[in-house]
This record gives structure tokens, C-alpha cells and sequence, in this order.
């Protein structure tokens, strides 16, 4: 039974490992197949682009060959044609001299098998072979009628330093039928005379042989892929890929337009270029032989490369070396894999046998536990209590500093640092003194609050503190003391408040409320008024005593209308208001405000009379006076200036806007008052300049 058991157990064993393996080694069989694919197929692609690129050089190669070749047979002929042209007297030469100049030039010329002279009616007159750098002069009974021949035609058409490059035409040098054909190129130059008459051709006949195997060196890299066709398509270097070598430069055998003709097509198509079709990656260039020609296409060369298929797009040992490495690779991930599937069921054992100490372990805890449940609720209530006081503490609006016995600050939260500007980390551990005792309060007001807390009394007040920033501020503080039952006074804690719009709106309030009052009182004189002069002299009174106001006058223009004379004031005597009147008249604000609302018909004012730039004129005597802010107000009726009443204040940012709406109605009261006593304007003018 024992041994059935052991048997069943390690069956499953077996079962899952097998499957954990099977999933994760499909799993990575999938990724390593894919990424060999897009990595071989990354690496083919860029073994595809060098192709591209070596067959497109080595196609520049050789036509750069071809073209160098050329320019070395234009070189040559001029250096032949040359000595002739420049001679004056070239019509008188004997044919003996020109036969040993161009026996003298042939020898120094390895480039030509022949030169000769055909003079304008195509007969030729001297000819000079070569003959392997021992040049041998033609008698003229073998010389032939070559009238008909294309390049003498050619050349007789050209100016003068231009030359003619026949297409490559095929030479029989030995007369033999069974000899091979030599590639030849017939270069004509035109001569002239001194007087510029036509006097020939000189033709050289180019053996191109050399030019041909500079080519085959060139494209030596692209050997076997490269051909050069002629401008009928026949084939001047190889032959085709799929076929023998041939008769290569007979015209005769099979060329590449009858082989191929669409690629053929395609090719004359463009001077140069590369296209891919099912046979592989054709590459091609054009060589002009002379591009003087009127057609250029008429004679010209065309190289052109065949890259296969399989060449371009199949790399055999690239493609064993990448499947050899992925097999290694799906080996190794073989025995990974079932390694990996053996140590995950072992650690599921252990995880067993881990899960059963646990559980006994647990049971153990538990019991142990059940012992300490009741502290530890009741200290995570305490937690929570404390939690929530200190945090209800941090959220109050109010700033709150607990301070102990030696008055040095063991708490606050951030309230009071937005409050005092100073941060919680500066205060902490700091002397309370040192940061609430410096505001506007005596030493001996201190002494009484302290004198107060210690005898457990809870004192309130509102004090004057400063920020550290140097600003003044109104607050509201309350302090409480902190008593131990056994050990008396141990803390105290201070509510404090900012109080300071508080008091500024209670200050506009106190001063709307006189300026109301004020206008109120001297609203009930202007309803019984019957004098002028009366009338003037208690709005100025009532405007000091009841409106609080430091000085107040009414001043009247003269009779030319350019100065304004006081004809009633108060708090200030008639000499010192004179003396502060003395100013130019000007409708400008920086000067004297009293004659630029005047002027201007308007209120003008300053409710900080110190750093008003508009003061600068007049600031120093207002200043001495104790002045800190003024208005002064058109007295106007039916749109006339009757007059200008100027109220100053010992304090700054007094006049606001619904205290200048109040005394500006005032004024245009006064404004009506006047004009409706009789005679009252001229009265009031009157007293005015008295």
C-alpha cells in the first residue's frame, strides 16, 4: 500500500512539473523564433543595402575608368594636331617634312596604331602605323580613297579644337578571315591652315584594347556581373551570365537588347540608375564617348550590372550560422526551463511545510495576543484622541502657543507662524518674549498680564505686535493657564488673532460717521442760512469739531478770477494759512491743490501727503503743520466755480471713496447756498478781499 502511495505521489510530481515546463518553454520557444526573425531579417536587410551600394560603385568605377581612358585619347590627338594647326605655312610643307613630323609624333604617342592625314577630299596623303614603337611611313600607292568614310564627314563639320570618337568598331589588323576581330575607336580632328582654310582630317586609329582591360580591372570587384554593351547592345566585355563566352567582339553573336529587351528598354530609358526585377538588382551607368555629339545617346556605352536574387536576398552561411546559434539557444531554454519547473515544485514543498509551522505558529500568537487586545485598544483610542486634538489644533484659524513656566514656547502651530512670519522650527525652544514682546506696549503692561496668568486668572486683551517682517498689526490675545493638580502652573496657552482689518474697518466706520455727522450739521445751517459769511465760517468750524478734521478753509477767486483768497477757516490762524497759500496759481496738480481744483473744476487730493509725488511742491509746509492727508472740493453752482473748500487730516488714507462722495455733495450744497442768498456771491468775495 506504502509503495502504491509513493508511486501515485510521484506521478502527479512528474505531471505538473512536465506542464510547468511545456508552458513556459512554448512561451520562450515563440519569443526567441520571433526575435531571430526580426534580427536576421534587420541584418539581411543591411547586407541587401551594402550590395545596392557596392554594385552602384563599382559601376562608377568603371565608367570613371572609361572616362579617364577618353580623356587621355583627347589629350594625345590634340598633341598630334597641334604642331600642325599652329603652323602658318602648313599648305607649303613637302610631304617629306610632314611624313617625318608625323613619324616623330607617331613614335612619341604609344596610344595610336595609326595616324593619318586625309586631305578635304578624303584621299589619303600620309599615313604612319605604329608597328610596336617602330613607326613605319605607308607609300601613297597604298593609300585609299576614304571620302565616304563617316568620321571624315564627322570631322569636316567640327571647328577647330573639337574631336570626333567613332563608335568602337572591330579591326582586322593580319587580313586573316579566321583572326579575331580588334576593338578599334577613330579619332578625327579637322586641320587648318594658317588662314583658316580647311586643309584635312587627321585620323588616329585608337587600339581599345587597353581601354577595355582598364574596365575588367575596375569592375574586378563585381567579376562576372559586369557588362559592357555597346550603344546597338552588343556586348564588348563579357558574356551574358547564363550563356558562354563567345565571339565577344563580333557583332554577329547574340547581344544583350535581342536577350533582354525590356531591360534593355528600361536602361536606355535613363543615363543611370538601379531597378529590381525577378532576376535580381540591375545597376547601370552611360558613357559618353564624345559629347559633342548632337545625339548624345547615339554614341554612347552603357555598363551594367546583374546582382542575382538569391545573392541579393539569400546568404547561405549567414543563415546556417543564425539557425545553428537559435538551436543552441533553444537547447540551453530546454534545460533552463525543466530546471527552472524542478526548483518551482520544490519550493511549492517547502511552501507547504512553511504553511503548516505558520499555522501552528498563528495558533500560538493568538493566544498570546488575546492578553495584550485590551491595552492596545485602549492605547490606540488615546492615539486617535491625541491625534485628533493635535490635528484640530494645527487646522485652527487662530494662532496657538503653549508656552511653560520659563515662558519659553514648546508648541504653536502654523497659524502663528503665518500670523508672526516666523517659522515653527525658528520659535520652538525660543523665549515667548522674544517674539510676541515686540509690539507698542509698555514694560509695565507686560508686568500686569504676567501678574494676572500667575495668579491663575485667564487675561484678554488687544495689543499692538509687529511682524517679523517689520509691519504693525492689531490682535486679540488670550491667555490661559495650564494647572497641574499637584504641581501648580506648569503651561500656558495664548489664543491670538489678527484684529487688524477689524480695526481699520472700525476706524473708516468712525470716520464716515463724523464726516456724516459733519455734513449733517452744516446741511442744517445751509437750510436756514442767510448769511454768506456765516455760512462759510461754520462749515469750516463745524468741519474741525465735529469731522475731526485738522484744518478745513474756503477760499474765493478776485475779481480776475487768478487767485483764490480764504474767506473763512479753522484750526489754523490767517498769517500761518497765508504763508501755506503761497504758491504759483497753476492747473496742473503738482501745485497747490486748492488752485488746481480751481482750475480744473474737479477734487483733487492726496491721502498720503509724505509720498505723494504730486506734493512735492508744497509737502514740506504741510508736513511742518503736522498735515498727512487733504481734499480740497470745487464749490460749484449751475456750472461755476463759486469757490474751494480744502479739509486736511493728521492721519493718511482718511478720505475714502464714500467720504469724498459725502463731502462732494457737501460742497455743491454750499455751491447752491450761496448763489440763493442775495447778493451772496458778491458778499462772500467781498469778505474775501477784506
Amino acid at each position: 500500500m506504502l509503495m502504491k502511495m509513493l508511486e501515485s505521489l510521484a506521478h502527479k510530481l512528474g505531471r505538473l512539473c512536465g506542464s510547468r515546463f511545456f508552458r513556459l518553454y512554448v512561451v520562450l520557444v515563440i519569443l526567441s523564433c520571433a526575435g531571430g526573425y526580426f534580427f536576421y531579417g534587420n541584418i539581411q536587410y543591411h547586407a541587401s543595402l551594402r550590395c545596392r551600394l557596392s554594385d552602384g560603385i563599382g559601376v562608377e568605377a568603371g565608367r570613371e575608368a572609361i572616362n579617364l581612358a577618353l580623356d587621355e585619347i583627347r589629350r594625345g590627338i590634340r598633341r598630334i594636331s597641334g604642331p600642325y594647326e599652329a603652323n602658318p605655312a602648313a599648305d607649303r610643307l613637302s610631304p617629306v617634312d610632314f611624313e617625318r613630323r608625323l613619324t616623330l609624333l607617331a613614335a612619341t604617342s604609344v596610344l595610336f596604331e595609326r595616324i593619318r592625314w586625309l586631305d578635304e577630299f578624303g584621299r589619303e596623303r600620309l599615313q604612319v602605323n605604329f608597328n610596336s614603337g617602330k613607326p613605319h611611313f605607308m607609300p601613297s600607292a597604298e593609300s585609299r580613297d576614304q571620302s565616304a568614310s563617316h568620321y571624315l564627314m564627322a570631322a569636316n563639320k567640327m571647328a577647330p579644337e573639337q574631336l570626333y570618337i567613332s563608335p568602337l568598331e572591330f579591326n582586322d589588323p593580319f587580313g586573316d578571315e579566321d583572326s579575331p576581330l580588334q576593338p578599334v575607336l577613330r579619332i578625327a580632328a579637322p586641320v587648318f591652315d594658317g588662314a583658316g582654310a580647311r586643309r584635312g582630317v587627321l585620323v588616329c586609329d585608337y587600339a581599345a584594347v587597353e581601354l577595355l582591360a582598364r574596365f575588367e580591372k575596375a569592375v574586378a570587384g563585381n567579376a562576372g556581373r559586369t557588362l559592357l554593351l555597346s550603344p546597338e547592345g552588343f556586348l564588348l566585355t563579357s558574356a551574358l551570365p547564363d550563356k558562354g563566352q563567345g565571339l565577344v567582339f563580333k557583332p554577329t553573336s547574340p547581344n544583350f537588347s535581342a536577350y533582354r529587351p525590356l531591360i534593355w528598354a528600361r536602361i536606355n530609358q535613363a543615363e543611370a540608375g538601379q531597378f529590381e526585377d525577378t532576376e535580381g538588382l540591375w545597376t547601370f551607368n552611360t558613357v559618353f564617348l564624345d559629347r559633342n555629339d548632337a545625339a548624345l545617346t547615339a554614341n554612347a556605352w552603357k555598363i551594367v550590372a546583374l546582382l542575382p536574387a538569391k545573392k541579393l536576398y539569400g546568404n547561405p552561411e549567414l543563415f546556417n550560422t543564425f539557425l545553428s546559434a537559435l538551436l543552441v539557444l533553444l537547447v540551453l531554454q530546454a534545460v533552463g526551463c525543466w530546471k527552472l519547473a524542478d526548483v518551482c515544485q520544490g519550493r511549492k514543498r517547502i511552501q507547504e511545510q512553511l504553511r503548516d509551522s505558520d499555522e501552528q505558529l498563528q495558533n500560538l500568537i493568538v493566544a498570546r495576543t488575546s492578553e495584550w487586545v485590551g491595552d492596545a485598544l485602549s492605547r490606540e483610542k488615546t492615539a486617535r484622541q491625541l491625534k485628533l486634538l493635535d490635528t484640530a489644533l494645527k487646522a485652527a484659524a487662530q494662532a496657538i502657543v503653549i508656552v511653560d513656566s520659563q515662558a519659553v514656547i514648546r508648541w504653536a502651530n502654523p497659524a502663528f507662524s503665518a500670523l508672526t512670519g516666523f517659522a515653527l522650527e525658528d520659535v520652538l525652544g525660543k523665549p515667548s518674549k522674544e517674539l510676541i514682546r515686540l509690539g507698542a506696549q509698555s514694560e509695565t503692561f507686560y508686568l500686569a498680564l504676567a501678574n494676572s496668568i500667575l495668579n491663575q486668572r485667564v487675561w484678554r486683551g488687544e495689543i499692538i505686535n509687529k511682524h517679523r517682517d517689520g509691519i504693525f498689526y492689531n490682535e486679540s490675545l488670550t491667555i490661559s493657564p495650564i494647572r497641574h493638580r499637584e504641581s501648580g502652573n506648569t503651561h500656558f496657552i495664548a489664543l491670538i488673532e489678527n484684529i487688524s482689518e477689524r480695526k481699520q474697518a472700525e476706524k473708516r466706520l468712525a470716520n464716515l460717521n463724523r464726516v456724516y455727522a459733519m455734513t449733517c450739521e452744516i446741511m442744517k445751517l445751509i437750510r436756514h442760512a442767510r448769511d454768506s459769511n456765516a455760512l462759510c465760517d461754520a462749515a469750516c468750524r463745524i468741519a474741525v469739531q465735529e469731522g475731526g478734521f485738522a484744518m478745513a478753509w474756503l477760499g474765493v477767486p478776485d475779481a480776475a478770477g487768478e487767485m483764490l483768497h480764504p474767506a473763512a477757516f479753522a484750526g489754523i490762524d490767517k498769517e500761518t494759512l497765508a504763508q501755506f497759500n503761497r504758491l504759483p496759481t497753476s492747473p496742473e496738480q503738482n501745485s497747490h491743490p486748492a488752485h488746481a481744483a480751481y482750475a480744473q473744476m474737479c477734487n483733487v487730493g492726496s491721502n498720503d501727503i509724505e509720498s505723494d509725488p504730486r506734493t512735492k511742491d508744497w509737502r514740506h509746509k504741510a508736513l511742518a503743520l503736522g498735515y498727512r492727508s487733504m481734499l480740497s472740493l470745487p464749490v460749484k453752482t449751475k456750472g461755476k466755480v463759486l469757490g474751494v473748500y480744502s479739509l486736511y487730516a493728521g492721519a493718511t488714507e482718511v478720505f475714502t471713496n464714500r467720504e469724498i462722495k459725502l463731502l462732494d455733495d457737501l460742497a455743491n450744497e454750499i455751491g447752491l447756498a450761496l448763489n440763493a442768498i442775495d447778493g451772496g456771491a458778491e458778499q462772500y468775495r467781498a469778505a474775501a478781499e477784506a
